[in-house]
């Protein structure tokens, strides 16, 4: 190799070098400067009414990068919701508050309160999300019948060298605006305590009944957790001590025809039909049990005749839901009648000899009359 040569070499790589070093110049700096200071203070960032909104405006994401941007700015960010974030929306109402409540914590907030629709799922379930969320609600004015606040009522954070007290007290109605709260007594009921009082005995026996017949015994799918805490107190309060009698009693005295002719009692919830040229009705009558089923299938047996002397045939239904009890007695006014039910259901029924008895029961609207009706179009009459 030349020496022209190699000294040519040498310039070019001497260049080379000089050019890596002064891009990487800026770079070093940038890295042997100090952070920039941050100011003293302590950034407080809030939502509310989020509602299960999370990627709407800004959306959580958002508010994530929002907040590590003021990171760099203040000595402490500090992120709070007033409420109403796990309802309203279909991920709200499917997960009851859950996935609203894995997102809160993928945030970081750092103190929560309570809106209206915190209170949706029922007390069990809001327990439980508040177990859930990593910084737990607090409310002041939310208290057990002891007046003991059921959550902590403050939180005093450390953020930036400071000590950041939070308070939260809600407005005095949002309980009662929560859905769902229960049965209107259940309301009566929890205003009654709210103001540290108690009905008689007469209102709470009143009250306890209302309930049970509002929730079928406490049975039906909209049944809270304050309407059993209701009758608990209601019952103590009635003289009550056997709950379950009280409400069979006072559901057999509600079926009760007593000083009703048959035919009244045949007519009481009667409905007429025409399909197919034929004019049918069908009266629906209420059951305690099977053994009040049978003897009221053989009165409407006798009567349907002249109760309904304009239709062509009538049917007699006569039904029992409650409890564990499920079934109805399909009482026909003759053969012609007969003959449609055995097409219409065929060995879906059992017949006993006075009617056709179906286990579960059916449903008149929904079941009966779409079954009657589509054997008598099947077969016209002129």
């Amino acid at each position: 190799m030349s020496l022209r040569n190699g000294c040519r070499r040498m310039r070019c790589l001497a260049i080379l070098l000089y050019l890596v070093m002064a891009c990487a110049l800026p770079s070093l700096a940038e890295q042997s400067a100090p952070p920039p200071q941050k100011e003293a203070a302590v950034a407080v960032l809030f939502t509310n009414d989020v509602h299960c909104h999370y990627d709407r405006d800004i959306g959580y994401d958002g508010l994530m990068l929002y907040k590590k941007e003021l990171e760099q700015r203040y000595a402490g960010v500090l992120l709070v919701d007033a409420g109403d974030a796990i309802q309203g929306a279909p991920l709200g109402a499917i997960s009851g508050g859950e996935e609203p409540i894995c997102l809160m914590n993928a945030v970081g907030y750092d103190v929560a309160t309570l809106g209206n629709h915190e209170f949706d799922f029922g007390f069990d379930v809001l327990d439980r999300l508040q177990e859930e969320l990593n910084c737990g609600y607090i409310c002041a004015n939310f208290c057990t019948a002891d007046r003991e606040p059921v959550y902590a009522p403050y939180k005093i954070i450390e953020s930036g060298g400071m000590r950041v007290a939070f308070i939260s007290a809600d407005t005095p109605e949002i309980i009662y605006d929560a859905r769902p709260l229960g049965a209107t007594a259940t309301i009566m009921w929890i205003r009654y305590r709210n103001y540290g009082l108690e009905p008689d005995r007469q209102s709470a026996l009143v009250m306890m009944g209302a309930i049970l017949s509002d929730t079928n015994n406490l049975q039906s799918n909209t049944t809270t957790s304050a309407d059993r805490e209701a009758i608990k107190a209601l019952a103590r309060l009635a003289g009550i001590s056997d709950v379950d009698a009280f409400y069979q009693s006072m559901f057999r005295a509600s079926l009760s025809y007593e000083g009703m002719t048959d035919e009244q009692v045949f007519l009481s919830n009667y409905k007429e039909y025409e399909s197919g040229g034929t004019k049918y009705a069908i009266g629906c009558v209420n059951a305690f049990d099977e053994a009040d089923a049978k003897d009221l299938a053989e009165r409407m047996r006798r009567v349907i005749p002249s109760a309904a002397p304009e239709m062509d045939m009538a049917f007699a239904q006569i039904s029992a839901f409650h409890d564990d009890v499920d079934f109805s007695y399909i009482v026909p006014s003759g053969d012609a009648a007969a003959e449609v039910l055995e097409a219409a259901f065929g060995d879906r029924a059992v017949f006993d000899g006075t009617s056709y008895v179906f286990k579960p029961g059916i449903s008149r609207k929904q079941v009966l009359v779409p079954a009657i009706t589509e054997v008598l179009e099947a077969h016209p009459t002129e």
